[in-house]
């Protein structure tokens, strides 16, 4: 059975809302790790 799953992750820190898509699968444990690991660069780049 193939859906799209919708999770909402706030960011206090900066007071935006963004709508991130998850396919589940047997893919989506990687891919989740990565978007992770991307949302925390890019902090980390924020905050030098």
């Amino acid at each position: 059975m193939s859906f799209l799953a919708l999770f909402r992750v706030n960011q206090a820190q900066f007071g935006e809302r963004s709508t991130i898509w998850v396919i589940p699968g047997r893919f989506s444990r990687k891919f989740y790790e990565m978007l992770f690991f991307a949302l925390f660069r890019v902090n980390q780049a924020r905050f030098g």
